[in-house]
């Protein structure tokens, strides 16, 4: 098993008694601390430091200085980084501005120390699994872009409206992605032989998805070639769509 790699936190706080006592508790916890008193030391450290930071607590109240809620923004400007705020206020409208800048958390500093320490942990369990979703998805994208079989996402709830399509599906259609992202199917003459599209409506409609529907497709200048097609459904910020592959029978 691979030992565990230590995390480290970026601690922004003005009150140095404070400061010392937290450090104390999370260096006891494993983490590595790194300090700041001020909003603009944070700033400046998060650009120079070229080491990984994998969480920031944040005081919201710095002193005469930048307030947390700048440094966050700031900071968030220049990288891409979790930050959780620490406060003594727990009035409505604090929270509620807190939750605009980030989606870490809010702790209050009257909290305790095992609240803190679980909050600590939830929020990097939470960004690292934000990573490994952007990951994927970047993944999924270079995916989609590059396959050779023409891929196309479709609107379920507006009638299979298309909202992307990759390469192969351009080259095979003859149609622009311009031309094509934003209309509907049936805007186009794809399919030479109308019963085919009605059968492949009617088992979309008994099934959900359709695995190796075999068609005839035809693209823009007319030609006419036998394809397979599969639609499978994916959901996209909790919306249905069609992810349609349509490979080209040899």
């Amino acid at each position: 098993m691979e030992p565990s790699i230590q995390k480290l936190i970026l601690l922004v706080e003005d009150q140095v008694i404070i400061a010392m006592s937290q450090m104390k508790l999370l260096n006891l916890e494993g983490f590595e601390v790194i300090h700041a008193t001020t909003g603009e030391e944070a700033v400046k450290i998060v650009k120079s430091d070229s080491r990984h930071i994998d969480l920031i607590l944040m005081d919201l109240d710095l002193g005469s200085g930048m307030d947390g809620f700048d440094t966050a923004k700031s900071i968030q400007a220049i990288r891409d980084v979790p930050i959780m705020f620490l406060s003594s206020q727990s009035e409505k409208e604090i929270v509620k501005k807190t939750e605009q800048i980030t989606s870490y958390g809010y702790i209050l500093k009257t909290a305790g120390a095992i609240v803190l320490i679980a909050s600590i942990k939830i929020a990097l369990n939470l960004a690292e699994s934000n990573r490994r979703l952007r990951e994927s998805e970047i993944k999924f994208q270079k995916a989609f872009k590059y396959s050779p079989i023409p891929i196309s996402i479709n609107d379920i709830s507006d009638h299979n409206r298309y909202i992307d399509c990759n390469d192969a599906f351009v080259k095979s259609t003859g149609y622009s992605r311009e031309e094509v992202i934003g209309e509907l199917p049936v805007n186009f003459n794809f399919y030479p032989y109308p019963e085919e599209r009605i059968k492949l409506l009617e088992e979309l409609k008994e099934k959900g998805d359709v695995q190796n529907f075999f068609h005839h497709f035809q693209n823009r200048a007319g030609e006419i070639t036998k394809r397979s097609l599969t639609l499978v459904q994916i959901i996209i910020s909790e919306k249905p769509y069609y992810l349609v592959f349509d490979i080209i029978e040899n």
